[in-house]
C-alpha cells in the first residue's frame, strides 16, 4: 500500500491536469514550510471542490492526508489525496472522508 501523512496545505488557487483516471494532478504547497516547498498531488474532484483550491475559497492551513507510494514507472513517490477528516474503527482500520 503506501504511508499515510498528514500535512497543511496552503491557500493558493490550483490548475487541474486531468489523469484519465479518475483523478486530477494539482500543485499544492506546504502552509507552514521550513523551506519553500511544493508536491504534485493527484486528486479527486470532490476533494478539490470541498477544500475550495479551484474557486479561491480555500482556507490557509487546511489538514490533507497524503497516500504516499512509488509510480509503477519511475520508482518516483506519488502523492494521492485521501481526505481530509480520519475516524478510527473498532476493528484499528480507519475511514479517510472529505
Amino acid at each position: 500500500m503506501g504511508k499515510i501523512v498528514k500535512v497543511e496545505i496552503d491557500a493558493r488557487p490550483v490548475k487541474r491536469a486531468d489523469m484519465r483516471n479518475g483523478l486530477f494532478r494539482v500543485r499544492l504547497y506546504d502552509a507552514a514550510p521550513t523551506m519553500p516547498s511544493s508536491e504534485f498531488v493527484d486528486f479527486p474532484d470532490e476533494g478539490l471542490k470541498k477544500l475550495g483550491l479551484e474557486d479561491g475559497s480555500a482556507k490557509k492551513g487546511q489538514p490533507l492526508y497524503l497516500l504516499i507510494g512509488k509510480d509503477k514507472l519511475t520508482g518516483l513517490p506519488k502523492f494521492t489525496a485521501i481526505g481530509t477528516h480520519f475516524e478510527a474503527g473498532k476493528d484499528g482500520m480507519g475511514i479517510y472522508s472529505w
